[in-house]
């Protein structure tokens, strides 16, 4: 799943990623997000502690330790993964804490008798989505602007076929 999200790509400014039912990720572009376990229903995330030369520390009963820290994301994001999370499915918008725009599709993933729903999140950004828009957009007026001068031509042609004998007559 990491390999697949992670190969994920439609364009610039766009990923996927995926989340368990508990709102951990299990599949993210950027790695640490699933190895510090990352949990977007919390707003929280769980790092390893390590000794000095980056072994992991474990507790008495041989449990690795971890430490809990909050982490931020934009209001606009998290209504959007209090959606997914909550079974919806569709696409909304939002503004990340950097000021870029993104739009997302969002979907839930019914895992029968496993757990609760998965939930998939694509994002790209609205300006490269917008980029692609205007590009299509462009091309349709072209071909509109060549498709009308074309029936002028044929028009003013075919008349001109039909009312020159009539003329001469």
């Amino acid at each position: 799943l990491q390999e697949m999200v992670g190969n994920y790509n439609s364009g610039e400014g766009s990923y996927a990623y995926l989340l368990d039912g508990e709102g951990a990720v299990i599949a993210h572009p950027v790695r640490k997000q699933v190895t510090d376990i990352y949990n977007y229903k919390k707003m929280k995330k769980n790092i390893l502690l390590k000794d000095v030369n980056g072994k992991v520390l474990k507790d008495a009963n041989n449990n690795e330790m971890i430490e809990e820290y909050d982490f931020e994301v934009a209001p606009s994001l998290h209504n959007i993964i209090t959606k997914v999370m909550a079974g919806e499915i569709g696409v909304g918008e939002y503004t990340d804490l950097d000021g870029e725009a993104y739009i997302c599709a969002y979907r839930s993933i019914p895992l029968q008798g496993y757990s609760d729903p998965w939930s998939l999140i694509v994002v790209q950004k609205k300006s490269a989505a917008l980029d692609f828009m205007s590009d299509v957009m462009t091309k349709t007026i072209l071909v509109g602007i060549l498709v009308l001068i074309l029936a002028i031509l044929l028009t003013s042609w075919f008349s001109k076929q039909i009312t020159n004998p009539i003329i001469d007559i």
